[in-house]
C-alpha cells in the first residue's frame, strides 16, 4: 500500500507490503496530517520492509564500534540516539533494538529504510520519521514547538503549557469531557509565527493518561477497565485482538490519538489561532477554577516551561533533516516562544480540589480569558 502524507507544504510517500502498517499511521496522523493515495509530488520516500533475511544479514554486521552514534529522534526531556551499523552501500543504518527495527537514510535523506524481520514492530517508529522530518524542517523555517495541550472553541485555540504534573492532561480532559472544546494537541504544537495571522497546529503524540489522574475523573476510569486498546493497533485491531488494556511500568496508559479521542468522545480540529496561553497550576486545596492574569515579567520566568525539549536541546539533526542545516540555538527559540507567548493574554489557571465538578466555574473560566 502507498499513501502519501502532507504537513503544511511537506509531503511524504510512505509503501508498506502489508495494508495495517499504513492504516494505522493514517489514523495516528490524520486530520493533523493531509493523508492522500493518488500519486503527487513529494519530498521524502519512506520504505517499509519485512525481509527477515535482510534482517539477519544486517544483524551479522554489527555497529560500526561502541562510540559511533547518531541523534535520531527528539523526545521532550530526552535524546534517542542510534548506533551506526556497518553497512558498505552508500545508505547510513543505524539500529534501534527497543523495536528491533534499522533505519537506513539516502546521503540526501529524501530516502528512508525501515527493516524489520519476525514479528515487526516498526510503526511507532516510522510515526517518529515523519514527525522528526516535520520539527526539523519548520524550526528552520522560522517556526516553533511548544511542550503544550492544546484545544480550539471554533477558531480560537487555548495553549496549556507547564511542567510535569502541573495540570496540563487533566485540564485537557476536563474540556474534551465537558465543553465544546476540541482536540487539537496533547503534547506538542507547532506555531507558525511568520503565518498571517501565526496559528497553531497539532504534532499527533502518544497520549498517556496517568493513573493518579483517575480519581478525578471516575468515568474515565470505567471506560479504560472496560477497553482493549493498544497503541501499537488501530482502533478496530484493538477490538479485534480484545486484550484489556494494561498499564505501563510507570503506572501511565497510553494511546494513540485516535484511541484517546475515543475514551473522551472528542473530535479533533488540525489547528487553530491561539488566542490565550494557560498554566495550570494545583493547588492542592479547597476551591474551584480561576484565571490569574500574569504580567510579562511573570510571563517571561515561564518560557522554559514553554518550548519544547528546552532541557535538552541541540542544534544539530544529524538524520532526518532535507537540509543538513543546523537547527537555531535554543537561545533563538526561546526568543521566539517569548514572542508567542507577549502576542496574546497569559493567565495561571489555579485548580483547587473542586475544579472539575464546578461548570460554572469552567464557563467563567473560559468567559475571561476568551472574552
Amino acid at each position: 500500500m502507498v499513501r502519501y502524507f502532507t504537513f503544511l507544504d511537506l509531503t511524504f510517500r510512505v509503501a508498506s507490503p502489508v495494508a495495517g502498517h499504513v492504516v494505522w499511521l493514517t489514523e495516528f496522523l490524520h486530520p493533523f496530517f493531509g493523508v492522500a493515495e493518488e500519486p503527487r509530488r513529494f519530498d521524502v520516500a519512506i520504505e517499509l520492509m519485512e525481509d527477515v533475511a535482510l534482517f539477519d544479514a544486517l544483524m551479522q554486521q554489527g555497529s560500526v564500534d561502541s562510540e559511533a552514534h547518531k541523534e535520531v529522534f527528539a523526545l521532550d526531556n530526552s535524546i534517542i540516539t542510534l548506533p551506526v551499523w556497518n553497512d558498505e552501500t552508500e545508505w547510513l543504518t543505524m539500529y534501534e533494538s527497543k523495536f528491533r527495527t534499522f533505519f537506513q537514510v539516502r546521503p540526501d535523506h529524501r530516502e528512508v529504510r525501515l527493516i524489520t524481520g519476525e514479528r515487526p514492530r516498526f510503526r511507532i517508529p516510522l510515526m517518529r520519521v515523519l514527525r522528526e522530518y516535520v520539527m526539523n524542517h519548520y524550526m528552520q523555517q522560522g517556526g516553533v514547538f511548544l511542550h503544550a495541550s492544546g484545544v480550539a472553541f471554533g477558531d480560537n485555540g487555548l495553549l496549556m503549557v507547564g511542567t510535569k504534573n502541573a495540570g496540563k492532561t487533566s485540564l485537557l480532559t476536563h474540556f474534551l469531557r465537558s465543553t465544546e472544546a476540541r482536540y487539537v494537541s496533547n503534547d506538542r504544537i507547532y506555531i507558525a509565527l511568520d503565518a498571517d495571522p501565526p496559528f497553531m497546529r497539532g504534532i499527533p503524540t502518544l497520549a498517556t493518561i496517568r493513573s493518579a489522574m483517575l480519581p478525578l475523573f471516575p468515568d474515565v476510569r470505567e471506560q479504560l477497565e472496560a477497553s482493549t486498546f493498544y497503541h501499537h493497533c488501530t482502533l478496530d485491531e484493538s477490538t479485534e485482538r480484545g486484550i484489556p488494556l494494561k498499564a505501563w511500568g510507570d503506572g501511565r496508559y497510553g494511546f494513540t490519538p485516535a484511541q484517546f479521542l475515543s475514551i473522551h468522545g472528542a473530535t479533533p480540529q488540525a489547528q487553530a489561532l491561539p488566542r490565550a496561553m494557560l498554566f495550570p497550576r494545583v493547588m492542592h486545596e479547597a476551591g474551584t477554577m480561576r484565571a490569574v492574569p500574569l504580567s510579562p515579567d511573570e510571563v517571561a520566568t515561564r518560557f522554559p516551561e514553554a518550548l519544547f525539549g528546552a532541557n535538552t536541546w541541540r542544534n544539530k539533526a544529524e538524520v532526518f533533516n532535507l537540509t543538513g542545516a543546523l537547527l537555531p540555538p535554543v537561545e533563538a527559540l526561546l526568543q521566539r516562544c517569548q514572542k508567542v507567548a507577549l502576542s496574546m493574554p497569559c493567565y495561571e489557571i489555579q485548580l483547587g480540589t473542586e475544579a472539575y465538578t464546578a461548570p460554572q466555574a469552567t464557563e467563567q473560566m473560559l468567559q475571561a480569558v476568551l472574552g
